[in-house]
């Protein structure tokens, strides 16, 4: 059963210890047959001394769907691009990875990662460098 896909990315933070005050409110729109996906950061607070060059990257199992394109150096960066992934199915995982691009290696800020299920599906995750990330993405079967 191939399905649509609607995730809402509601926010992000990471703590000050390893990415001092970021505060991510990040919003996805994934509609599926594949996926279709909208993300747009609305803030992220100063980081001290840092702008961060932020980009996402969604997988559906261990397959990328796509990467966002970098903002560089940018408190406030935003997304709109869509990604197609014409066989994401219920049971199937999404995760979604967050990072901060650097001159030698890229800074992993975080990752969740859920089981897609039918119907409408909000997640909070404790990212694993400190910080949450929620979202909600809704399955709708594809019409024959």
């Amino acid at each position: 059963l191939v399905s649509t896909l609607l995730l809402r990315l509601v926010s992000m933070s990471v703590p000050a210890v390893l990415f001092p005050a970021v505060l991510v409110s990040t919003i996805f729109v994934l509609a599926v047959f594949g996926l279709v996906l909208v993300v747009r950061a609305l803030k992220t607070q100063k980081v001290s001394g840092h702008k961060p060059d932020g980009y996402v990257k969604v997988y559906y199992g261990s397959r990328i769907m796509g990467q966002t394109s970098l903002v560089k150096s940018n408190r406030n960066p935003s997304w709109s691009q869509r990604f197609n992934y014409y066989s994401a199915m219920v049971g199937g995982s999404l995760t979604v990875r967050v990072y901060d691009k650097d001159v030698v290696f890229d800074d992993f800020l975080g990752s969740c990662t859920t089981k897609i299920e039918r119907g409408t599906y909000s997640a909070r995750c404790n990212l694993s460098k400190g910080g949450t990330l929620y979202f909600t993405y809704t399955t709708v079967s594809k019409q024959p």
